[in-house]
């Protein structure tokens, strides 16, 4: 079954929730657990749908896993600025990417005249 099946119970920030045991759960974990034994560390969507149950749109993982996924699909903050704080646009040509962080090479290069600058005037 390909489509997302959707909770329809309570819901907390889009996420389903219920009671497990005397504790407040997220649903699409605990239909991880049901399904596969274990709760994980972090379960992530496939789909990208937070109210969505369907285990086979669901993933163990951890942070770093989940904080990839937002960042490849542009959910993260960060890849959705378009421009540097300087205002210089974010394109290919002026991106540099170091350890998944992306850098504006006009702000690097503003940077590099200006330590230069102070040096020969010292």
């Amino acid at each position: 079954m390909d489509d997302c099946i959707e909770w329809e119970g309570a819901k907390t920030g889009g996420y389903g929730v219920l009671k497990v045991e005397g504790k407040v759960r997220r649903a699409h974990r605990f239909a991880f657990f049901m399904h596969h034994g274990y709760w994980p560390k972090v379960c992530r969507h496939t789909c990208d749908n937070p109210s969505c149950i369907n285990v086979a749109h669901l993933l163990d993982g951890d942070q770093a896993d989940n904080m990839a996924d937002k960042s490849e699909r542009g959910r993260h903050h960060n890849s959705l600025k378009t421009h540097c704080p300087k205002g210089h646009e974010y394109v290919p040509e002026n991106t540099r990417v170091w350890r998944g962080r992306r850098f504006c090479r006009e702000c690097d290069n503003l940077r590099g005249r200006e330590k230069r600058r102070k040096r020969r005037a010292e």
